[in-house]
């Protein structure tokens, strides 16, 4: 019965991600957003922000390499990658980007899709009390559908896409930011990538503590996903992440360990019907 219920899965989301593209609407890359349940559009610049929100890239100083890890849903065959290098310019910051899944079962890749991105942050508007950011990001993504039993080769297709994101600050506790996915719809194979439009903002009522509140849809549907986090550092060294979205309910948790320029981080997220999905990520920060 576990057999059949894998090999069950695996169809299902093989003719998922050759039909309807689901893996560029994927709204968790880092552990970030795997532990704030996906509200991370309007947040402080970093790691991520290549994959939710460009014009975060305008607040970065140094340079960060991260990666990242997971097994959708906790299945082996399902591997998750991702990475970032940021980099900081005179003439706007520069984020290079990498997402990656497959689908791997008894040794056979059933189905591979990529996307490498250039993004690009920069300020518009910056003083003493609020900032304006603007961001894009240029990503190549491409979907191998491998090979059948009999080895015949089933092709692979690729197409670029454009995301654009805005983000503004005041006084340095209030944040608001804007991510719209796909914006130049592009297609594969003449079938259409889906976009999606995020919202959000973040709200720090004290040093240390960050709320943040997101509204998610994805454009031409009539479902809307609304997502919240709290985060709380403990200390210089600890920080603590959860958060909630619904349609689909899902609890995200997790927690960050910063130790000189080197950074640990673990996210954790539930689902209504599969099993947990755990996100690894490791970093490091150079002047």
């Amino acid at each position: 019965m576990k057999q059949i219920f894998h090999s069950y899965i695996i169809v299902l989301f093989s003719l998922g991600c050759i039909y309807s593209q689901t893996f560029s609407d994927y709204l968790y890359t880092g552990y970030e957003a795997f532990s704030s349940a996906g509200s991370v559009v309007a947040k402080e610049g970093g790691s991520s922000s290549p994959f939710h929100n460009p014009s975060g890239l305008a607040e970065i100083h140094d340079i960060h390499i991260n990666f990242g890890y997971s097994n959708l849903f906790n299945l082996q065959y399902l591997p998750y990658t991702n990475w970032s290098l940021l980099l900081p310019s005179n003439f706007g910051n520069i984020g290079l980007s990498y997402q990656g899944l497959s689908v791997n079962y008894q040794g056979n890749k059933l189905i591979t899709e990529q996307s490498v991105g250039f993004s690009q942050g920069f300020f518009v508007q910056k003083d003493r009390n609020s900032t304006l950011a603007l961001g894009y990001t240029i990503h190549f993504q491409s979907v191998n559908q491998g090979k059948t039993i009999s080895g015949e080769v089933l092709g692979s297709a690729g197409t670029i896409g454009v995301d654009l994101g805005i983000q503004a600050t005041f006084r340095g506790r209030h944040r608001i930011g804007a991510f719209i996915k796909n914006i130049n719809n592009p297609t594969i194979s003449d079938f259409p990538l889906p976009k999606r439009l995020n919202m959000g903002v973040e709200y720090s009522p004290y040093k240390g503590v960050l709320t943040s509140f997101t509204v998610s849809r994805l454009l031409g549907s009539s479902s809307t996903q609304y997502m919240s986090s709290l985060n709380y550092d403990v200390n210089k060294i600890l920080s603590l992440t959860a958060g909630f979205q619904s349609n689909p309910n899902r609890i995200g948790a997790g927690f960050n360990i910063s130790i000189l320029d080197l950074e640990f981080g673990y996210g954790l997220l539930t689902h209504h019907v599969m099993p947990f999905t755990h996100q690894i990520s490791i970093g490091i920060k150079i002047d």
